[in-house]
């Protein structure tokens, strides 16, 4: 997780420290935390799905029980 992320997940919310003290505690400028909260999602993040979901639950029986 980056500061930016860091600031705006938990120390607003749960804190309630103002995110103007939370940049200046973390040596972030507060201009650019408002550029990567507003910012749009990347390619990355809008595309379905995970790679995770692809995985069977428990690798190991689909490849009946043999390891190695």
């Amino acid at each position: 997780m980056g500061v930016a992320a860091f600031i705006a997940s938990s120390q607003r919310t749960e804190h309630a420290v103002p995110h103007a003290v939370t940049c200046r505690a973390r040596g972030l400028n507060q201009s650019g935390f408002c550029t990567w909260r507003d910012r749009q999602p990347t390619a990355r993040q809008t595309e379905p799905g995970d790679v995770r979901d692809l995985m069977p639950d428990d690798p190991y029986l689909v490849v009946r029980g043999v390891s190695g």
